[in-house]
């Protein structure tokens, strides 16, 4: 993007924006750390199981069955372990995933 062209104003606004933006990627990260910190607290007291390490990606059916920071899940013959507070999606690096082994 070339900057040198835009006016001082259009750069404030640029940088309100992109303020915007940031600020809201963080709360939505701050809500799956959360998330995931509440689905672990409830798998070691218990109430739910947490499913089988390298068990294969199933997607949840609901907020219980989200997969959270640390679990390892395989798809298409490669597994996965996620690295940040909780997930919805399948795994991939877009969704916060990092490949362990496998295709």
């Amino acid at each position: 993007m070339d900057f040198d062209g835009l006016t001082d104003q259009e750069i404030v606004d640029l940088i309100e924006e992109l303020e915007r933006l940031l600020a809201r990627r963080q709360s939505i990260e701050a809500v799956r750390v959360q998330v995931g910190d509440a689905i672990k607290t409830a798998r070691e007291s218990g109430v739910l199981t947490a499913p089988e390490r390298g068990a294969e990606y199933v997607a949840p059916v609901d907020t219980t069955e989200l997969c959270v920071k640390g679990d390892v899940r395989e798809l298409d013959g490669a597994v996965w372990r996620l690295d940040r507070g909780s997930c919805v999606g399948p795994p991939s690096v877009e969704n916060g995933w990092t490949r362990v082994e496998g295709s």
